[in-house]
């Protein structure tokens, strides 16, 4: 479209420079929606042989803002959330909060295209993605189908007996994003309930991540 079609409404009110730069806002504004639209479940759905989960990383306590504005925008996106640990507060018991089973992450079901990797990049709070943005690992279906229903069960509630584990001990993930990933126990509690941080190697590096231990196995 030419410009002084595209501006006809300008005429006379906004200078040459100033619509230019309206211009290059819209021609952004266009190459965005594309790019978002990109990681839809629109195009999930079409493709469906394509489309595998992956795992963003964004800012922690951010994980339900960043799953509102992808839903917002069209993109299947879903956080599993568990209940916290119980606390005390003025000597009064509160009751568990819910929380997310993954801290820092969210889960994305998408066809990963660089266009579409793109998209997911210029959303805010996050801040990167579990193998990269120029190769993001790609989950598998049922991977995330059972770790969805295995949180929605209560199985990695914070108080959800997991058995015994020491720091340095090697263990695996046994579902969800990190599913087959090992690393070591960096900290974890003593009496078999809880999280422990575990350092694995994400985005090409080593990375500690606080997960469940209901979520983990010992090698």
């Amino acid at each position: 479209m030419n410009m002084q079609h595209r501006f006809n409404g300008f005429d006379g009110k906004v200078s040459m420079k100033g619509i230019m730069q309206l211009s290059k806002l819209a021609d952004h504004q266009a190459i965005r929606a594309r790019e978002v639209a990109a990681a839809s479940k629109r195009i999930a759905d079409e493709s469906p042989k394509e489309a595998t989960w992956i795992c963003l990383q964004v800012d922690s306590g951010r994980e339900l803002t960043v799953e509102k504005m992808l839903g917002d925008a069209e993109i299947d996106a879903v956080v599993a959330m568990r209940k916290g640990p119980v606390l005390r507060r003025r000597h009064k018991e509160l009751p568990p909060q819910d929380l997310p089973v993954l801290n820092g992450y969210v889960p994305v079901r998408c066809v990963s295209t660089p266009e579409a990797m793109r998209g997911l990049k210029g959303f805010d709070y996050v801040r990167g993605v579990v193998g990269g943005w120029d190769n993001p690992r790609c989950v598998a279906f049922q991977e995330m189908t059972t770790f969805n229903e295995k949180a929605a069960r209560g199985e990695y509630d914070f108080k959800r007996p997991a058995g015994l584990f020491s720091k340095g001990q090697k263990v695996e993930v046994t579902a969800g994003p990190f599913s087959f990933l090992k690393g070591e126990i960096i900290t974890c509690r003593t009496d078999g309930c809880g999280d422990a941080v575990v350092e694995m190697v994400l985005l090409g590096r080593p990375v500690p991540v606080l997960l469940p231990l209901a979520l983990l196995r010992r090698l």
